[in-house]
């Protein structure tokens, strides 16, 4: 049997202390091809030199779509997921 996985590109736009990313993939499971794109918008946002904030989008048609955020430190890296 074949693995699932994705077929993407994705860029991204901005500086160490900002950005933003864009992507666009299909996913595939046994050698077929999703019918529809997969889409992802992010960002991220340095609060200080060891601090950042972080956000991946991602939106599938006919799909809720879910989130993640997360606030990057050295010292205690969390996320949360949001659906």
């Amino acid at each position: 049997t074949s693995s699932p996985g994705i077929l993407y590109g994705v860029g991204t736009y901005g500086t160490s202390d900002q950005s933003l990313t864009v992507g666009l993939g299909y996913g595939f499971i046994e050698g077929d091809l999703a019918q529809r794109p997969v889409a992802m918008l992010g960002g991220e946002k340095r609060l200080s030199r060891r601090t950042s904030l972080i956000s991946e989008n991602w939106i599938y048609p006919g799909a809720p779509p879910w989130s993640l955020a997360a606030f990057a430190s050295s010292a205690n890296p969390s996320a949360l997921i949001l659906r």
